[in-house]
C-alpha cells in the first residue's frame, strides 16, 4: 500500500489472507480476505463472487486500513486458529499530512464489488485493473489525512515487514490520550450471553480482571453492523458489568474492556461475539483459589407443552466458604421462538427456585445457566446446559 501527498510518500507491505479447502467431495472454492472483505472466490473455476462479510474500509468518507503481514502457510487436516497481532511501538516514519491519494491491492476488481459497494463515497477513486500484476489490481482512493486510519496487524506474531502502526486522524473528544493500544495480556474477560432474542433485547454480563494500574475501568459493547451499543465506567480493575445495547438481536458485538489510568489508555482488549446466547470461545476463567463454587446442582425440566409452558426449577448448593455474592439462573431460549427469564438469589443454598418464561415456547431450545458470582461480582463458576423444554430434566 502506498500513501502520498505529492511530497512524502509512504510505502507499507501487506498480505492476503486464502483458505483454501482441499475436500474431495465438496466445493473446493477459497475463501479470501481482501481489504476488510471476506468473500468465497469461484473465479478461477468460470464463477463469481460472493460476499460474506461487507467492507469497513470507508465509512461517511472516512478510511480505515489495517494491513495484514507476516508470511503464514499450514496444510492438513484439523483446526487452525489464525490469530492477529497488533504492532507493539508507533512508526518512526513521517506519515505524510494534508490531501492523501492511497493506492491499495486487491483481488477484487471494480466492477465485482467496489464500484457497487463504495461508488457513492467521495473518497473512492476507482479500481486500476491489473495495475500490480495479474488479477491485482489498485484500488484508490483519496481523503484528508484528518479522516484516515492507518494500522498493521500480523498473522500469529507481531507484524515484522514495515511500516508499524500509525494513527493519522488526531485525536477527537471520542478518543481519550493513548488510545487503540496493543491488546493486553494483564485483562481477563469473560462475556456470558444473557441476550432476550424474542424481545430484540441483547445483554452481555462481563467479568474482567486488569492486573496493572488504572483509575478507571470503561466496558463497552459495540455492535460491527448498526449503532447499537452500551457502556459501563468503573473504578474498580476486578468486576462484572451488564451491558445492554437494546437492540442488535443476532448482530456481532465488540465488547472491549478498557484500562485507563490518568486519562491515558493503558491497556485494552476485545472479543467479538454474536448477541444469539451462544459464550464466546475466547472467555477466560477468572476463578480464584478462594472463590466459590457450585457443589450440588439438580436441574428441573417441568415444562409442559400442553398448554405450552415453559417451566425450570433449580436446587443448588455452593461452597460454605469462598468469595460469593449472588447466584443467577437462566432460561434463555436460543432461537427467538420462545420467552426468557431470570432470577437471582444471595444465599448459598436453595431448593425449589423457579424460573418460568412466560408466553409459549416449549419443544424450542434452550440454554439454561447457572452463573455463581464473587464478592466482586466476577462470575467464578458456570453450568450451562441445552434442553429442549418438552418436559425431560436435561442430563
Amino acid at each position: 500500500m502506498t500513501i502520498t501527498n505529492g511530497t512524502t510518500n509512504v510505502t507499507i507491505p501487506s498480505r492476503f489472507l486464502t483458505y483454501q479447502p482441499g475436500y474431495n467431495e465438496l466445493s473446493r472454492t477459497p475463501t479470501r480476505y481482501d481489504n476488510s472483505v471476506l468473500y468465497l472466490d469461484a473465479s478461477e473455476n468460470g464463477g463469481g463472487i460472493a460476499i460474506i462479510e461487507e467492507q469497513s474500509l470507508v465509512d461517511n468518507s472516512t478510511v480505515r486500513l489495517t494491513l495484514l503481514q507476516n508470511k503464514f502457510q499450514r496444510g492438513g487436516t484439523g483446526q487452525v486458529n489464525i490469530e492477529l497481532y497488533p504492532t507493539s511501538s508507533g512508526s518512526t516514519e513521517k506519515f505524510p499530512t494534508g490531501s492523501l491519494n492511497i493506492t491499495l491491492p486487491t483481488q477484487i476488481n471494480g466492477s465485482e464489488y467496489w464500484d457497487g459497494a463504495i461508488s457513492d463515497e467521495s473518497v473512492y477513486n476507482g479500481v486500476k485493473h491489473d495495475h500490480y500484476a495479474k488479477d491485482v489490481h489498485a484500488l484508490t482512493l483519496q481523503a484528508n489525512s484528518s479522516n484516515v486510519r492507518v494500522n498493521t496487524v500480523g498473522i500469529q506474531t507481531e507484524p515484522n515487514e514495515g511500516g508499524a502502526k500509525a494513527n493519522i486522524r488526531p485525536p477527537t473528544v471520542a478518543d481519550p490520550p493513548g488510545s487503540d493500544p496493543e491488546p493486553d495480556p494483564q485483562i481477563s474477560m469473560r462475556i456470558d450471553d444473557i441476550t432476550d432474542r424474542r424481545s430484540n433485547n441483547p445483554e452481555f454480563y462481563v467479568s474482567y480482571d486488569f492486573s496493572g494500574q488504572a483509575d478507571t475501568v470503561e466496558v463497552s459493547a459495540s455492535s460491527t453492523s448498526s449503532t447499537a451499543s452500551d457502556s459501563v465506567m468503573s473504578s474498580n480493575t476486578r468486576g462484572g458489568v451488564s451491558l445492554a445495547p437494546t437492540f442488535g438481536d443476532g448482530q456481532e458485538f465488540a465488547v472491549t474492556v478498557r484500562a485507563i489510568d490518568g486519562g491515558t489508555t493503558v491497556a485494552q482488549r476485545t472479543i467479538f461475539t454474536f448477541a444469539d446466547t451462544q459464550n464466546p470461545s475466547g472467555n477466560d476463567d477468572l476463578s480464584r483459589s478462594g472463590s466459590a463454587s457450585i457443589q450440588t446442582l439438580d436441574i428441573e425440566d417441568r415444562s409442559n407443552p400442553n398448554p405450552n409452558k415453559v417451566r425450570y426449577r433449580f436446587t443448588y448448593d455452593t461452597s460454605s466458604s469462598g468469595s460469593f455474592s449472588e447466584i443467577r439462573l437462566y432460561a434463555l431460549n436460543r432461537n427467538g421462538n420462545g420467552p426468557s427469564s431470570s432470577t437471582a438469589r444471595n444465599q448459598r443454598s436453595a431448593n425449589n427456585v423457579d424460573v418460568n418464561p412466560s408466553g409459549g415456547g416449549t419443544n424450542e431450545p434452550y440454554k439454561v445457566a447457572v452463573l455463581v458470582l464473587d464478592i466482586d461480582g466476577v462470575v467464578v463458576y458456570s453450568r450451562i446446559v441445552n434442553d429442549p423444554a418438552d418436559g425431560t430434566n436435561p442430563s
